[in-house]
């Protein structure tokens, strides 16, 4: 079982954004390296708002590998590909950091956090829902952060079944118990766990009597916080929503986005179309194979964000198998370790015939 709860972290790279840099200006699709030569790449890049250093660069490396946005040998992961390609479709000032996010790119972050951190956003959230607010000061010298570790911890430990793992879970509980954090060790656990969740509009930091306090954001009285605790009110349910692969269901619902689920009746051609033009942007030379997951995500972050049509990942495999059912030949799937259906090879005919198709029906219309 997936804990989902990250310990790799670093306040000075709490932004979702320093990953949209890193994969767009340090790292490549296929050309391996040492992390040192990419956190010294990241590390040079200057920011408006943020000051990295050396040693935070190197965090950050380290937690886009725990997202799975790089590999262990610096090329990108299949999230990274994913970030790289609504990067590529959301063109920038050559000025621009990318640190601000549009609105697909925060729908497919917030998908990413949510699966390696989405325990620990779910206890932020649901304790800061109910205090209110609470101080920078208070953050770092109370057992705030300790305590939603242990509880986060307790309850994977209830819910495993691998006796290995409880065993690992309970030696956290107790290391932590015995040695809480400290002060300085809470500015890059606390403060690192909190500050992304000002990019996803759960909450904001303010300022009052020169204090530094975080409360939760609302806008015309919906609360993306208040959203997300409703949607996913245990641990227990988010892990059986995510299994159902419903992950943009909830990020809809968070955000008040009201899509319209996905019919197949009226969005068949949308959806196919996007599927063509996602793998020509996703696939490998020269296997030509791209990985449905990112097809997947790509496809189901932009409808969200931009057309309002909620579409899952079991959508897009049904719209797969019809055209494995429909022209055989031209398509190829190719299975994971475990035996799963996760790559898939179109022939350029398909593509240029199903472009085709599209364009003619688009102008009948």
């Amino acid at each position: 079982m997936e804990i989902r709860l990250l310990l790799k972290t670093h306040y000075q790279i709490s932004k979702p954004g320093i990953f949209s840099v890193l994969v767009r200006k340090c790292t490549s699709a296929d050309q391996s390296t040492y992390p040192e030569v990419i956190s010294e790449r990241l590390a040079n890049i200057k920011f408006e708002t943020i000051a990295l250093n050396k040693e935070s660069a190197k965090f950050a490396v380290a937690m886009a590998q725990s997202f799975g946005f790089i590999t262990r040998n610096m090329f990108w992961g299949w999230k990274g590909r994913a970030i790289n390609i609504l990067l590529e479709e959301s063109p920038r000032e050559e000025s621009d950091d990318y640190l601000d996010l549009t609105p697909a790119e925060k729908i497919l972050y917030l998908k990413y956090y949510l699966e390696a951190d989405g325990a620990t956003i779910l206890e932020i959230c649901r304790r800061l829902r109910s205090r209110g607010k609470i101080s920078r000061n208070e953050l770092l010298s109370s057992d705030f952060i300790d305590q939603i570790f242990i509880g986060v911890w307790e309850t994977y430990r209830q819910l495993a079944l691998d006796l290995s793992q409880k065993v690992q879970l309970r030696g956290n509980i107790q290391k932590l118990k015995s040695r809480p954090y400290t002060f300085k060790t809470r500015i890059h656990k606390a403060l690192a766990h909190v500050a992304p969740l000002v990019d996803f509009d759960f909450i904001e930091r303010r300022k009052e009597r020169n204090e530094i306090i975080f409360v939760p954001k609302s806008s015309n009285s919906s609360s993306p916080m208040d959203k997300l605790t409703q949607e996913l009110d245990t641990i227990e349910t988010m892990e059986w929503r995510f299994s159902k692969f419903q992950h943009f269901e909830i990020i809809g619902n968070i955000y008040d986005l009201e899509p319209v689920g996905y019919d197949s009746d009226s969005h068949t051609d949308l959806l196919r179309e996007n599927i063509i033009k996602t793998y020509i942007k996703a696939r490998t030379e020269p296997s030509k194979m791209a990985s449905i997951a990112v097809i997947s995500d790509v496809i189901s972050a932009k409808f969200l964000a931009e057309k309002g049509i909620l579409v899952e990942r079991p959508d897009i495999e049904i719209e797969l198998d019809r055209l494995k059912s429909n022209y055989s030949p031209d398509v190829h799937y190719h299975v994971d370790m475990g035996g799963k259906k996760a790559f898939i090879v179109l022939s350029d005919r398909l593509c240029n015939s199903v472009h085709k198709s599209t364009k003619t029906s688009a102008k009948s219309r």
